[in-house]
């Protein structure tokens, strides 16, 4: 019973995912990575928070934004360390081999990596077993992060 729930539920997720409406590359149609937050205050801050125009840096062919300058100096040290798994799409749905647009307001750190889902739902299902789905979206990724989003 609990597999043929899993199936539904795991079904239900992806039809909603590959909604054209929902999909999307990283940036946003302004360009803003992760848009528009600043990727650096889920780190030291623990929570998202909205990066300011006019603090801005140029990264990978994004502008990032951040909320303080102190942030955008980290940021520009290490951007590796800063930026979101999955170029910032829905680390539920890499998990099962999509690509998907994420919310920045679902979120979590694990192992020092800041992973983002869509929804409230894949975010609670993520957070289930985020180990395996960190595995499986690390494999998936090698192949859908050359893909557009869905």
């Amino acid at each position: 019973m609990k597999a043929v729930l899993f199936a539904l539920i795991t079904s239900a997720l992806l039809t909603l995912f590959t909604n054209s409406s929902f999909a999307g590359e990283q940036y946003t149609k302004k360009g803003y990575a992760v848009s528009g937050y600043d990727t650096v205050a889920y780190f030291t801050i623990g929570k998202p928070v909205k990066g300011d125009k006019n603090i801005q840096a140029e990264w990978n062919g994004a502008k990032w934004l951040f909320s303080s300058e102190q942030h955008k100096q980290l940021f520009l040290a290490s951007p590796e360390k800063y930026v979101p798994a999955y170029d910032g799409h829905c680390a539920f749905a890499a998990g099962v081999n999509k690509k998907v647009s994420a919310q920045p307001t679902l979120w979590k750190i694990i192992d020092d990596r800041l992973f983002l889902n869509f929804s409230k739902a894949a975010n609670n299902r993520w957070l289930e077993n985020p180990e395996d789905y960190i595995k499986d979206g690390d494999e998936n990724w090698k192949e859908l992060g050359k893909k557009p989003a869905a």
